[in-house]
């Protein structure tokens, strides 16, 4: 893996982070809710032959105790904030287009026998340099 691709990958999560925090939203490791954490952002092989086009993938996680449509619209609103292509990062790398995959729902008890909330969204980011 080449400097320019470990850029790409923490400029993006850099990037990520920025974008979804906002009032009302803890993003990272807080125990706080509703929360939004960025996990896993990892390349793939390179999609051309000069190596000037990457995928970038990742999960976004979207974790509230309040009920299951508050993290649905929570998803939908990271989904909206990311998707309308002003999602960008400061590298050499640039991004041209973002995919979402299906969100998996998830509901469990928490330690302290609290209901949480899970929506767990993959996303593909395909970077050129």
């Amino acid at each position: 893996m080449s400097n320019g691709v470990f850029s790409a990958i923490g400029a993006t999560y850099k990037a990520l982070v920025a974008k979804l925090t906002r009032k009302g939203v803890n993003v990272g490791g807080t125990a706080a809710y509703p929360r939004v954490e960025v996990h896993s952002v990892i390349e793939a092989p390179a999609m051309d032959k000069g190596g000037k086009i990457k995928s970038l993938t990742c999960t976004v996680e979207c974790i509230t105790e309040d009920k299951m449509s508050s993290v649905l619209q929570l998803n939908q609103d990271n989904l909206e904030l990311l998707l309308n292509n002003s999602l960008a990062i400061e590298s050499p790398w640039h991004i041209i287009g973002i995919d979402a995959g299906t969100g998996q729902q998830v509901t469990e008890m928490s330690d302290t026998n609290t209901i949480l909330y899970r929506i767990i969204q993959d996303l593909t980011i395909y970077v050129e340099q």
